[in-house]
């Protein structure tokens, strides 16, 4: 993909400063033209080609935003128990008995296939373009969290693969023929009911698929001469649907069409067979590991046999294949520790091909090791797919993040998310420039779809003129799409980076830009990639309103507000941020409070009253003002203070608290003792599948022969410091026999998974950095420098550290060093000594949150996720209802995250979380779920 010419630029941003010459901060809010507050959905009698308006994009997602993600409880088959027995250590390989536990839950008629906390390993089958395949409805793929559940994918040969496929064995064709009705009078907007020429041909509930043919008549009215003969290879339009009513002449759907139907062009209904429905993948993290080839990652090399790229090519974390009313909720991806190119899948992370109603919440994909031509290095693409709604996702590091692709790909919904760091694929060696950038409308004619006050940050939203790709040319790749109110950050790192650009669109007919904030805010309406006619081919150029003003567009969200408007009210809940530690001299805070209504959040300042009390204080408080959406606290004496918001909305009220401590200042470097969490010895030959973990000492020897090599592994879990923080760390052993002088090494691995009771030489984490080495003697008790390998692993957001001690010289005539282990004496096994800065020892936990409110039914019992952002690791978690049950409430073995449960009562339950750390110092934090 060519990169952009600054004089083309130039020449695109004089073009348009007539309509981008709004830049200003705006006074106060401000609605709209095209959204005044008593808007209604558009109908039938607009013109797409002529007339300005904005579509009704609330039937996005999982059964038209109507119901709630379901948690479906049973039946369970947990892919660890027998007959399935999985191994979640990621050492053996545990495709056949994950896809026999998929497809018990098949035979049974649907059921939740769980994969408890773990790393599992799968590869495809000899012949299968999957690992794993679900392929029929009712069948939920859970994990216990994105950071618990690790599902490893160990080939790096997957061109034209998927990890998970979602396909049906006869999948739903949505363009194949079948009983058809014509349409017998023009659409020009958007409609539900159709009269078409056999309405008895339909009764309500039908699947049906509303089509045209691409015609060269079609093709000529939007100017496209390329396209001409190449109709039937692009495909027509194409609307999955279902029929709500039929009466004598007409038939009703339950979504509106997205673009101008016409007789001239064969419109008609086709009767189509039932898609999967009702499929989760929900609460695990996903990885491929990399490809080890140092070369072979050009643009062009996906095209030739034999390099790293043709073996990538087209490969995916997760596709779906004609599926509608699922849901991919709470997933990740994850860099392998032994994936030295710090890349998290091989080239795609997840795609719908003719899906529709499908949401995807709260997922992050990053980090591709190709990004070339091809179609390679994206986060998320829709291909011909429709009425999808991707909330919350985080897209990173990639050639593309969001990408729209094909003729019937309309209707779709980007929520909330965030597009970082475009441009860019790890290759072998952690970084490489691609050629693509942004999040686009891709190819071919996709429309009416939402970009919804998302946030570019160093990337770019683009809906232009493409003149790339095979036969025919991708061109014309968007219609009547929108984007409401992005918000650009960042600065853009590629060759020709759009500078203060945070949009760029110039789609054929009408296209709308209303909006735009942050630190980069421009928009640009022509030849974005110097296409030769491409301004005659889009013409007239797009409708741009608010440029620099988004901060105070009413309403923040589009969708959150077409939502309430065609569903009603949703539940209200509201958010007073998240504790923090501050230390003198500063004193004041800024108390920010957030509303969210429903889940998406929807936030809105200008309809809320906010009140504000002191609940606890160590002194005098003097507060701006009691209410308002945003208030100063100034603090007085060192202690911890609890602010409570009360948040009024539509009728309703929801309460939130926030905890700070302040401390006195800050004082002089300090040194922490942090003790080994797991330690064993791993022993090769003939007793390499034998376990050491429960000796009293830990033992290595250097032999000639590989057959009788001892190794020690000691794990820690490390304070949540950034690098800067560490002054100093130092590895402490405690010798249990006297030796000769001898020679060892430190390797440290993060993030490695292995327990002392089971570990063997067999199955210890493999790879790791050299970290350190020291030279042995009678008279002295190692203490090994760690400094720069831990400080590069905390920068690597290192949860847990693994170091393997080795001998690399003769150890003595006795053959091995011993130290003492933890079941010998826990006062003198191996710790690890740091010296840190103590305003940078935080000790009370500050604890966060991390899960949202919803729409949520009285009764059910639902997993909240937390994380401790501060202070020693921590040793309990508790939870304290309000007026909710508490289930149960579990760390994860870093001392970092927690999940809990609760059983929800009508109306408001608040809960209350409490994390203890090791020094006995206590964090607490509130959150307010409401049900009804």
């Amino acid at each position: 993909m060519p990169a952009r010419h600054p004089v083309r630029r130039a020449r695109a941003l004089a073009l348009a400063s007539l309509l981008l010459a709004t830049g200003l901060p705006a006074a106060h809010a401000w609605r709209s033209t095209l959204y005044p507050a008593d808007w209604q959905p558009p109908n039938s009698g607009l013109r797409f080609d002529t007339d300005q308006f904005l579509q009704d994009f609330s039937y996005a997602g999982y059964r038209r935003g109507e119901s709630a993600i379901p948690s479906p409880a049973g039946p369970v088959f947990d892919v660890t128990a027998a007959p399935y027995s999985a191994d979640p250590t990621g050492v053996n390989d545990s495709t056949a008995a994950i896809q026999a536990a998929i497809d018990a839950a098949e035979t049974a008629g649907g059921g939740v296939v769980r994969l408890p906390a773990g790393t599992y390993r799968v590869q495809p089958p000899t012949g299968k373009n999957h690992a794993l395949r679900i392929r029929a409805s009712g069948i939920v793929l859970r994990g216990d969290g994105p950071d618990q559940t690790r599902l490893l994918n160990a080939s790096p040969s997957m061109r034209n693969k998927s990890v998970i496929l979602v396909q049906a064995s006869s999948p739903l064709n949505w363009r194949a023929d079948g009983p058809s009705s014509g349409i017998t009078s023009d659409t020009t907007g958007p409609a539900t009911k159709l009269t078409v020429s056999n309405p008895a041909l339909f009764t309500v509930g039908d699947w049906v698929c509303v089509r045209n043919d691409l015609t060269d008549a079609w093709i000529t009215e939007h100017k496209e001469p390329s396209w001409l003969g190449q109709g039937a290879t692009i495909g027509g339009l194409a609307y999955l649907r279902r029929v709500t009513a039929v009466d004598a002449t007409s038939i009703t759907l339950d979504i509106p069409t997205r673009y101008a139907l016409k007789t001239r062009d064969s419109a008609r209904v086709v009767k189509v067979t039932a898609p999967l429905t009702e499929i989760g993948i929900e609460k695990l993290s996903l990885a491929n590991l990399q490809h080890p080839q140092l070369t072979g990652w050009g643009e062009d090399d996906y095209a030739k046999s034999g390099t790293a790229a043709y073996a990538c090519h087209s490969s995916y974390l997760l596709s779906l294949t004609a599926v509608v009313d699922a849901w991919v909720r709470d997933v990740e991806t994850f860099a392998p520790a032994t994936n030295t190119s710090t890349a998290h899948y091989l080239s795609n992370g997840i795609r719908l091909d003719f899906c529709r109603s499908v949401s995807i919440v709260n997922c992050t994909f990053e980090r591709p090791q190709y990004g070339g031509g091809g179609g390679n290095g994206y986060a998320y693409r829709l291909e011909d797919s429709s009425d999808n709604l991707l909330d919350r996702c985080t897209a990173a590091f990639t050639r593309h993040g969001y990408l729209f692709s094909g003729i019937a790909t309309s209707g779709n919904v980007l929520h909330r998310c965030t597009d970082r760091d475009t441009a860019r694929y790890t290759g072998p060696n952690g970084s490489v420039v691609a050629e693509g950038r942004g999040s686009e409308h891709h190819a071919h004619f996709s429309h009416s779809n939402l970009v919804d006050a998302c946030t570019a940050d160093s990337s770019l939203f683009l809906a232009v003129y493409r003149p790339f790709g095979s036969i025919p040319r991708h061109n014309l790749t968007a219609s009547s799409s929108v984007f409401w109110n992005t918000q650009g950050t960042g600065d853009p790192q590629w060759e020709g980076a759009p500078g203060t650009d945070v949009v760029a669109s110039q789609q054929s007919g009408y296209g709308y830009v209303i909006g735009t904030r942050g630190t980069r805010t421009g928009v640009n309406l022509n030849v974005y990639y110097g296409s030769t006619n491409s301004a005659a081919r889009t013409a007239p150029l797009d409708f741009v309103e608010g440029v620099g003003q988004g901060s105070d567009l009413t309403p923040v969200s589009l969708y959150e507000d077409q939502v309430a408007r065609r569903i009603g009210a949703l539940i209200f809940s509201v958010s007073a941020g998240e504790s923090a530690i501050l230390s003198r001299p500063q004193t004041t805070v800024n108390l920010a409070a957030t509303v969210t209504s429903g889940d998406p959040q929807a936030l809105a300042p200008d309809a809320t009253a906010f009140a504000w009390t002191v609940v606890r204080n160590a002194g005098p408080v003097q507060l701006s003002s009691a209410t308002g959406a945003n208030v100063t606290a100034t603090l007085s004496e060192a202690g911890v203070y609890e602010f409570q918001v009360t948040g009024t909305w539509n009728g309703q009220t929801a309460t939130d608290s926030v905890i700070y401590e302040l401390r006195g200042v800050a004082g002089a470097a300090r040194t922490v003792t942090i003790p080994v969490d797991q330690d064993a010895t791993v022993r090769n030959g003939t007793f390499a599948r034998t376990r050491y973990g429960a000796e009293h000492e830990l033992q290595m020897k250097f032999s000639e022969s590989a057959q009788y090599q001892r190794q020690i592994l000691l794990q820690f879990t490390p304070l949540p410091l950034l690098p800067g923080q560490l002054a100093s760390a130092t590895l402490l052993l405690q010798p249990s026999n006297k030796t000769q002088g001898y020679t060892a090494a430190v390797d440290l691995l993060a993030n490695a998974r292995w327990n002392e009771a089971t570990v063997t030489w067999a199955t210890q984490p493999l790879g790791g950095i050299y970290a350190g080495d020291w030279l042995g003697s009678d008279a002295q008790s190692p203490a090994i420098d760690l400094t720069g390998a831990l400080k590069n692993a905390l920068a690597a957001n290192a949860r847990t550290i693994t170091l393997r001690l080795r001998a690399t010289t003769s150890t003595g005539s006795d053959g091995v060093v011993a130290f003492r282990s933890r079941e010998g004496s826990v006062r003198r096994a191996a710790a690890l000594r740091l010296v840190v800065n103590s305003s940078a020892l935080p000790l009370t936990p500050v604890v966060r949150i991390l899960t949202t409110g919803g729409n949520l039914p009285a009764g059910q019992t639902v997993t909240i996720r937390g994380s401790v952002r501060s202070g020693p690791s921590v040793t309990r978690i508790s939870l304290v209802p309000g007026t909710g049950s508490a289930v149960k409430a579990r760390l994860d073995s870093t001392g970092r995250f927690w999940t809990a449960k609760i059983r929800l009562r009508s109306g408001s339950n608040k809960i209350i979380v409490l994390a203890k750390n090791r020094a006995g110092y206590t964090g607490r934090i509130s959150r307010v779920f409401t049900a009804r």
